[in-house]
């Protein structure tokens, strides 16, 4: 599993290690241990000029993700074909999802 973080907002206070387990840990119980993701945390001016400029919509919003592949090629994780929970995704024929970046 690789996470990549970076905290670009100073609002704030967090620790990298504490932000890299939490999702860990949340990659884990989705099944998606092998799963690669990026994570970039933003406070709200930059989060609402990319709310703007991605769906052009006014203001901040929660989360916004951008698949790695084009919108006709996204991974297998994205199409429905997860693993059931509790089943690992590396018993799966599929490779590991690259999940995107999540902002």
């Amino acid at each position: 599993m690789k996470i990549w973080i970076s905290n670009r907002q100073r609002k704030t206070a967090l620790r990298p290690v504490t932000v890299r387990e939490k999702t860990r840990k949340i990659l884990d119980a989705l099944g998606l241990a092998q799963a690669e993701l990026s994570l970039t945390l933003v406070g709200d001016r930059a989060m609402a000029r990319l709310n703007r400029k991605t769906f052009g919509r006014r203001g901040p919003t929660n989360v916004i993700a951008f698949p790695v592949d084009a919108p006709e090629a996204i991974s297998a994780c994205c199409r429905g074909s997860t693993p059931a929970p509790g089943e690992s995704l590396q018993a799966s024929s599929q490779p590991p999802p690259v999940l995107g970046e999540v902002v």
